[in-house]
């Protein structure tokens, strides 16, 4: 008899642990196809130009519970970083941008659009930095003779087109340093960097201060409302 309980109890055991992971890979796979399906709501708000839903359903992605491989959120990190461009929101697409480069460091599409948006706002020295960087990693895939990171990784630029690339890369590391040797340092435009045009008033540029300090340092946005 106590055979018996101990084989029925050791069975119910396996059960619960088998029924556990069915359920568990059950909510995965439902969990990966709802982050599918935003994504592609996502993307196609991007292609029309519906910046604002675009920026919505990625932050969805992006903030959301469920769970996602890294290179999927810095995917999307790179592709809201898109649509904040776009949305004249610069600040919060260096934002994004950063954070794409700190799950991916080698993604070079994500250097080349953080040098553009520090070229715009007037931070030549780190447009020049990021292109640099780019530089670097074109050379080492010439080198080595394979992108970095994983075999299964997909390429982001095809293999033949990066010494057209290097050449262009070069010359335009070239002209932002000319600019640098001509005194074009350290005049950020602050204004472009919050996404407000020049000799707007008090309140646009208080309302926009106050958004950013929301978004990106809540713990000192207290200050801002009074009880």
């Amino acid at each position: 008899m106590a055979d018996d309980e101990g084989r029925r109890t050791k069975i119910d055991r396996v059960e619960n642990i088998e029924g556990s992971a069915t359920i568990k890979r059950e909510y995965i796979t439902k969990s990966r196809v709802l982050l599918l399906r935003r994504r592609a709501a996502a993307l196609a708000a991007l292609d029309a130009g519906l910046f604002t839903e675009a920026i919505r359903h990625f932050s969805k992605i992006l903030e959301g519970r469920r769970p996602a491989p890294q290179a999927f959120l810095a995917e999307s990190y790179l592709h809201r970083a898109s649509a904040y461009k776009s949305a004249g929101r610069t600040a919060e697409s260096i934002a994004d941008l950063n954070r794409a480069l700190a799950l991916e460091p080698t993604s070079t599409v994500a250097l080349q659009s953080r040098a553009g948006l520090f070229e715009f706002i007037g931070c030549i020295t780190d447009s020049v930095h990021d292109l640099e960087h780019v530089k670097l990693i074109y050379n080492s895939i010439l080198r080595d003779r394979k992108p970095p990171g994983p075999v299964w990784k997909p390429r982001a630029v095809p293999y033949r087109e990066i010494p057209g690339r290097l050449c262009s890369l070069g010359s335009k590391i070239q002209q932002l340093k000319q600019r640098i040797a001509m005194g074009e340092t350290g005049n950020v435009d602050y204004f472009k960097l919050i996404g407000l045009r020049r000799g707007c008033s008090r309140s646009e540029l208080d309302l926009a201060h106050l958004l950013l300090v929301l978004r990106h340092k809540p713990e000192k946005s207290m200050s801002f409302f009074v009880f």
